[in-house]
């Protein structure tokens, strides 16, 4: 009877042992998945915040340095020619010229955030979720959120003027992307800013695929 007991505490032992051993296994793995999604998440911001690093920088111009100026040769001056007198000119008044009206300087951006995300609409879809948000801001004047559909057609492009192969991906993603959003135009801004970069887009397509 006791060499029963004993076996059946032996088994229950190796029962409750073995349960910990699954567990701590389960646990451990899950702490893996846990760790490998973090790291997803991370990574996925750098490459964000890269590529929005990268952006401002192509924006921002390029300034060269001023060339030296050229040494000056001392030489010694010859003596100034005799003055001869003569009576003083007469000196009109000058005529008033018409006062000239300064340039207007552009209106900062209420949202400059969205104008770095253009650069990466439909390349990148955080950056794409950050334009979408700045078009159908009803606190966003007008002008910047049709700025910002309708310079779909240049902002993220290498040489918009001098478009090649390598663009005709971002040219159909980005008419994708306009196809999403224009049926949703919030107003009637958003909506004939659509439909000016679309007709853009699709004309840089064919002359992209046309022979």
């Amino acid at each position: 009877m006791k060499r029963t007991i004993v076996i059946l505490l032996i088994a229950a032992a190796g029962c409750v042992a073995a349960a910990w051993w699954v567990s701590s296994r389960q646990a451990a793995q899950r702490a893996a998945e846990h760790a490998a999604l973090e790291k997803q998440r991370a990574d996925r911001a750098v490459e964000v915040e890269r590529a929005k690093h990268q952006a401002s920088r192509a924006a921002a111009p390029v300034v060269a340095p001023a060339p030296p100026e050229p040494a000056l040769a001392i030489t010694e001056a010859p003596p100034p020619p005799p003055v001869k007198s003569s009576p003083p000119p007469k000196v009109q008044a000058p005529s008033a010229a018409p006062a000239s009206k300064a340039p207007r300087a552009k209106p900062e951006l209420k949202d400059p955030l969205a104008r770095v995300a253009l650069g990466l609409v439909g390349a990148d879809a955080e950056a794409e979720a950050v334009w979408a948000l700045a078009i159908n801001n009803p606190d966003l004047p007008g002008n910047e959120r049709e700025d910002l559909i309708e310079d779909l057609n240049e902002e993220g492009f290498p040489d918009p003027k001098n478009l090649t192969a390598d663009d005709l991906p971002l040219i159909l993603s980005r008419i994708a992307v306009i196809e999403d959003h224009a049926p949703d135009a919030m107003d009637e801004v958003n909506a004939a800013a659509f439909m000016e970069a679309y007709k853009d887009l699709v004309n840089m397509f064919l002359r992209l695929t046309q022979p």
